[in-house]
């Protein structure tokens, strides 16, 4: 849908139409042809033309009472379709803040794993009014709560003794992802055994499984959103039992003490490490598990 402004704002004004006609709201459709054929005017009229019809939107929102929620996951990656010509995003940030700014009953969400700030200093300057929200792992109560009862009714404090909850909590440091993929390894593991409770010889093996489904995807595509410098210090932590000071770290990696420090504080912001009493250590030991292994 990044192939062209046309593709993405025909994508998201289609999304949206159907979205409102489900709860009883009826917009106008805005058709790509339309936006195509702007786009060979110019790529601003385009834009024109999809304000024009958000606002009528807006104003079908206003009368229902209604917020529009347009969430843009992986937003960093309209970096990569810039750098391919396809989206002009000097425009696109302008758009992005005019409906920030001018659009009472319509809000953006961007989600991503870089903040703007490491975007660089042109995206800083389109979010200078935008609020960040750290989304991160989940409380241990909470931990507890998800894997006991995910739905109502669920007998997880029979099928997930205390034992095996803390070991799921442990492994996993709370990370909301893990939790649900070792959980769901586990049941599956007991169902194919004609089982109704989890052991911790349960929890290894369900471990080895959620590296062979998932290793090529979340793992894989968790390690290369990573800067090779941020390899090299997970690297040294993981070659570490527990924990690892920064003199050790800067050690293993051969880097200067600046730039280790500067690749720990975005590991940290990253949830990849945590930082207890002076040491460094992997914020999810399965991720530290598979990081051993590559």
């Amino acid at each position: 849908i990044t192939s062209s402004i046309a593709a993405l704002l025909a994508s998201v004004a289609e999304e949206v139409q159907e979205t409102l006609l489900k709860r009883g709201m009826l917009v106008r459709k805005l058709e790509y042809e339309h936006l195509r054929d702007d786009l060979r005017e110019n790529e601003s009229v385009a834009y024109h033309r999809f304000s024009r019809w958000l606002k009528e939107v807006n104003h079908v929102l206003a009368q229902e009472d209604r917020v529009l929620l347009l969430t843009f996951d992986e937003f960093e990656k309209l970096a990569e379709a810039e750098q391919k010509g396809y989206l002009d995003l000097a425009l696109l940030f302008g758009w992005f803040r005019s409906v920030i700014q001018d659009q009472s009953h319509v809000v953006l969400l961007f989600s991503g794993v870089k903040s703007i700030a490491e975007m660089g200093t042109h995206w800083a300057g389109y979010f200078v009014n935008v609020e960040m929200l750290k989304v991160s792992f989940l409380e241990p109560e909470e931990v507890r709560r998800l894997i006991k009862q995910p739905v109502p009714d669920f007998p997880g404090g029979h099928i997930f003794g205390v034992e095996v909850t803390e070991e799921i909590l442990r492994l996993t440091g709370g990370h909301p992802f893990l939790i649900q993929a070792l959980c769901s390894a586990l049941i599956t593991r007991l169902n194919s055994r004609l089982r109704q409770q989890a052991h911790l010889d349960d929890v290894a093996a369900a471990i080895d499984e959620i590296f062979e489904k998932w290793s090529d995807g979340y793992f894989k595509d968790l390690w290369e959103r990573t800067e090779p410098e941020q390899q090299l210090c997970l690297r040294a932590v993981c070659a570490s039992p527990g924990s690892c000071s920064a003199d050790a770290i800067q050690h293993y990696c051969g880097l200067d003490e600046a730039t280790v420090a500067s690749h720990l504080a975005k590991l940290l912001r990253r949830d990849l490490l945590r930082y207890d009493n002076g040491e460094y250590r992997i914020a999810a030991p399965i991720f530290g598990q598979w990081v051993v292994l590559q």
